[in-house]
């Protein structure tokens, strides 16, 4: 595991053999290929090229992930973020934070409620440049919409 949403499974074996690992209780997507969607507990056997890695995200996860064409660490994580949730369960309410980039602070939170149709995530836009909400639920990928006002706002229609 890395961290609590992750799941990095390297394979060591030639692209001939199958690789094995073992996905925990509960549901993943897979990140590189999201229409994928697994019941654990589970023992995954599949043909995993060298230069490739199965990577699985937990239900109920929210990644923040960095604007897409950077390669370097020290970027400003506070902008350009796109925002991907995983299997939202109803009724749940989570809170992601982004680090500023200087030691252990924080720019801002993105605050994430789901009421079973609609998932809302809220954050200060004058704190955070939140580009983009992607759902992922079921195999399928639901794109947010802005809902305006001066603290940021997007939402997915899930039903």
């Amino acid at each position: 595991m890395l961290g609590p949403s992750l799941l990095v499974a390297p394979s060591f074996v030639p692209e001939t053999e199958l690789s094995e690992y073992y996905l925990p209780a509960g549901k993943w997507t897979s990140f590189f290929d999201p229409s994928r969607v697994v019941d654990g507990p589970i023992w995954m056997k599949e043909k995993v090229n060298l230069d490739d890695i199965a990577l699985w995200v937990r239900e109920g996860s929210a990644l923040a992930l960095g604007p897409a064409g950077i390669d370097r660490p020290d970027y400003s994580y506070a902008k350009g973020i796109e925002l991907r949730i995983y299997e939202v369960k109803t009724g749940s309410d989570s809170e992601v934070d982004i680090p500023s980039g200087a030691g252990i602070g924080i720019s801002g939170s993105i605050n994430i409620k789901s009421d079973g149709r609609v998932v809302r995530a809220h954050f200060d836009a004058k704190a955070l440049d939140v580009l983009s909400l992607k759902l992922y639920k079921g195999g399928q990928m639901f794109e947010g919409q802005s809902t305006g006002g001066n603290a940021g706002s997007l939402e997915v229609n899930i039903a």
